[in-house]
């Protein structure tokens, strides 16, 4: 039985590796551009990815695998469960997956190219962040923060279709809802998972508490308000997730007019860990459509990583 899921398992490879890369390279492509067309290529393709394992009768051949009780050695069986939960997800009406496809990338299309506006001026997310760590009146702060939110009802419309469509593939699929399938095929324990956060909470909340009654008492002297004044505009952070500098040391000061990419090659190089390749193959600087967060990719889990960023 182990021979037959080794079997398998080269032959999916070898369906799925190429167009993986695919669907890796137009998700690349379309987040660098903006463009429709290329978030529809990269939906076409994502189509495509998942109507492989939406395959019924390969379903099949791994539910007899996974029941057989005779896939023994632990890297074939680690591999067994991420097949099976993997097509699992996808064992639902192919209409029902288009449809969840299409929503998703309308959705993530709109939420990548989307520009918040100042008045009538259209800013970029690097301008916001650089109202929100220079200002200091409270109005021209509150109106950078709310640009950073106008995306919202941009895009809600269409994030509740699709919340919606993921709920109902779930259901059918005999869960209760989207999350708790995603859970569950991502191996995890809803009850293991809330209690982990509770005990966090639990543990941070006091400490949280004190540290942000200081932070605020700094940052409402800075801004020429009451600490109970303070509002979200008056962070650095349009979403709290980095804490505003209150300190006097400045290192901005240090990499003033210097070549960013130029000192990170030159750093990786320096502790022998070269990101020459990797800096070639990056999209680093914003432009206009471009989707102004950042990450990196592994196009091909072959050594193809790139990095998305959009240095001003």
């Amino acid at each position: 039985m182990e021979i037959q899921l080794q079997q398998f398992i080269n032959q999916h490879v070898k369906v799925v590796e190429p167009l993986m890369k695919q669907v890796n390279l137009s998700y690349w492509k379309a987040t660098i551009s903006g463009k429709e067309e290329d978030y529809q290529h990269y939906a076409d393709l994502s189509l495509k990815l998942r109507q492989v394992y939406s395959n019924r009768q390969e379903f099949e051949q791994l539910k007899k695998f996974k029941a057989s009780g005779q896939i023994h050695e632990p890297l074939l069986r680690r591999q067994l469960t991420i097949l099976y939960n993997s097509y699992l997800e996808n064992q639902i009406d192919p209409e029902l997956i288009k449809a969840m496809v299409q929503k998703s990338t309308a959705v993530e299309s709109k939420f990548n190219t989307f520009r918040g506006k100042i008045g009538t001026k259209e800013v970029t997310n690097n301008q916001i962040l650089q109202i929100l760590r220079t200002e200091k009146n409270s109005q021209e702060r509150k109106a950078a923060w709310e640009a950073s939110k106008q995306i919202g009802p941009v895009v809600t419309p269409e994030l509740l279709e699709l919340v919606k469509l993921r709920n109902q593939a779930a259901r059918s699929l005999g869960f209760d809802n989207f999350y708790v399938m995603s859970l569950t095929l991502a191996e995890q324990d809803e009850d293991e998972l809330v209690t982990i956060f509770q005990q966090l909470e639990d543990l941070t909340n006091e400490p949280f508490r004190r540290l942000k009654a200081e932070l605020d008492s700094v940052l409402a002297k800075r801004y020429g308000i009451q600490p109970e004044e303070m509002r979200p505009w008056h962070y650095e952070d349009p979403f709290f997730q980095e804490a505003p500098k209150i300190g006097q040391i400045n290192l901005d000061r240090y990499f003033k007019n210097k070549d960013i990419v130029e000192l990170a090659r030159l750093y990786y190089r320096g502790i022998d860990l070269p990101a020459d390749d990797i800096l070639e193959h990056s999209d680093l600087f914003e432009k206009p459509g471009k989707d102004q967060h950042a990450y990196c990719t592994d196009i091909d889990r072959l050594g193809d990583v790139r990095i998305l960023a959009n240095i001003r």
